[in-house]
């Protein structure tokens, strides 16, 4: 069968081009890879027209028309060629079929790309173990490249034994941490998982929608327009092929953690997790890892778990093969060549230190701007009145474990212990109302620290009214004003997104501290 290889531009890729390059990376067994899918391609077009417009696909297709290999590039102003991507993909590979490369096809390639004007090829982070990268990088050399590597980051693999039980039995470690924290927050609150895309009614769409919030409410903040629709377009492309999950986990019915994973052949990526940074101290992100995991292999079993290029404490735990990504350069011969070449490779090891660094030492100089500990504001007493009916206000235990949990997720604190860091000795904590409706960090001084509302419509000036009559004493309340003469620091106030546990009372708050 005769190969042909051209330079294809978005344009020239049809429904049934589409179709045959999505079959590809699935044939791939062990290095099938997510982004190398069509519809991964053709959802970051759709979302960003420029890039579609820069965009050149070195392709070898056969007699039938079907693609053989496929290497998205974007052209540069400089005329420099490198792969598609760099800032929205965590690594690239050349698009090719089966599991061991078709040096024919790579070297016709090699050769289309030669053709088509690439003196300079920049490829970013090709997995070293794939065994088509050394075929690629053979066939450049044979086709007149100088060609060299040089390892930057790594992947974060794992390869599951077997069934669940299996995969559990190997990482118990993680699964007795996970099963700790789940075990804590489904004592108080109900605990519950959904999985978007599998039926109309979990569709992933809604899935997204709800991943989305997260992440809005996350320490990494709401996605830019152009990173949204690139990922909703994913989510939509890989729902109409069933390869697509989004798990999404409840708090008391509280959306607090999603997890986006994908499948490709007999490889399960997690793309993405968020989780509601005011529940942070529930852990709810490790929780949705193992949970999500269990559901995938419910399904089935994969033979490989792709946790992605990056660092975290949970790839830490779960990734223990790291194999190195490498970012390679090829220069056509040339007499510059011998001498641009190492120049390029210098620039680009030197650079993203460059780059690192001046991003340290930012975050270090705002680390050490002074903090505005005080602002202007204007201070309300409010002192019980005669005809003020008593309010039901008693002390909470701040001593005990789960209490502790629940004011840190009330107030958006990352823990219990940085919680409490904010506090003072002679501080004490009240709740107001048997239900109760608020709770009130007060000073020593009688002033309101931190205010916790419950209730809906509630107003700060009727909590604080009311502690003033549950204590019997004027008690002060600071609140910003921009004109305000005086300089202070206005009390915390808090909308908690989680209810109070409903068999939680005043006289037993919380739950033992044996049970925490």
């Amino acid at each position: 069968m005769g190969l042909h290889g051209s330079i294809l531009t978005v344009g020239d890729v049809d429904a049934a081009l589409g179709s045959h390059w999505e079959q590809l990376p699935a044939s791939r067994g062990l290095q099938a890879d997510l982004y190398d899918s069509y519809a991964w391609h053709a959802a970051a077009w759709r979302a960003e027209p420029g890039l579609a417009r820069a965009t050149r696909i070195p392709a070898v297709l056969d007699d039938a028309g079907r693609p053989v290999a496929l290497l998205p590039v974007t052209r540069r102003p400089s005329g420099a060629w490198r792969s598609l991507g760099v800032d929205i993909r965590p690594r690239s590979r050349v698009v090719t079929r089966g599991e061991q490369p078709d040096p024919e096809g790579l070297v016709a390639l090699a050769e289309a790309l030669a053709r088509g004007g690439a003196r300079a090829l920049a490829l970013h982070r090709l997995p070293s173990r794939d065994p088509a990268t050394g075929s690629l990088l053979d066939a450049l050399r044979r086709t007149g490249y100088v060609v060299t590597s040089r390892e930057r980051s790594t992947d974060r693999l794992a390869h599951p034994a077997g069934d669940w039980d299996a995969h559990r039995q190997e990482y118990r470690s993680f699964a007795k941490y996970a099963d700790r924290f789940s075990r804590r927050v489904s004592k108080t609150w109900d605990l519950t998982m959904d999985t978007y895309g599998t039926t109309p009614e979990l569709d992933a769409a809604t899935g997204f929608d709800l991943y989305a919030d997260l992440q809005a409410r996350s320490w990494k903040g709401p996605f830019d327009p152009t990173t949204r629709r690139r990922r909703a377009e994913l989510v939509r492309l890989a729902e109409l092929q069933g390869t697509v999950r989004i798990f999404i986990l409840r708090i008391a019915g509280v959306p607090v953690a999603g997890h986006v994973w994908f499948r490709t052949g007999p490889v399960a990526t997690w793309m993405s997790t968020a989780h509601d940074g005011s529940f942070d101290a529930l852990s709810p992100g490790t929780i949705a890892q193992w949970w999500a995991q269990e559901r995938l292999f419910a399904e089935e079993p994969p033979a490989l778990l792709d946790y992605l290029p990056g660092g975290s404490p949970q790839k830490d735990r779960l990734s223990p093969d790291r194999p190195a990504l490498l970012e390679v350069d090829a220069v056509r011969s040339s007499p510059v060549a011998g001498v641009a070449l190492p120049v390029r490779r210098e620039a680009r090891r030197v650079l993203p230190a460059v780059r690192d660094r001046s991003r340290a030492q930012v975050r270090e100089w705002r680390s050490r701007l002074p903090r505005a500990d005080s602002r202007p504001v204007r201070v309300r007493t409010v002192r019980p009145a005669p005809g003020d009916a008593p309010t039901s206000a008693w002390s909470l235990d701040v001593e005990d474990p789960a209490v502790r949990r629940y004011l840190a997720v009330a107030c958006g604190e990352p823990s219990p212990e940085s919680m409490a860091r904010g506090w003072d000795d002679a501080d004490t904590w009240w709740g107001l109302g048997p239900e109760p409706v608020a709770f009130v960090r007060l000073g020593a001084d009688d002033g309101v620290r931190e205010l916790v509302r419950l209730g809906a419509g509630l107003d700060d000036g009727d909590v604080v009214r009311a502690l003033a009559a549950a204590v019997g004493r004027p008690v002060t309340l600071q609140v910003p004003d921009r004109t305000g003469e005086l300089r202070g620091r206005p009390a915390r106030v808090h909308e908690p997104r989680l209810p109070w546990p409903a068999d939680w009372t005043p006289a037993t708050p919380g739950r033992p501290a044996s049970d925490a």
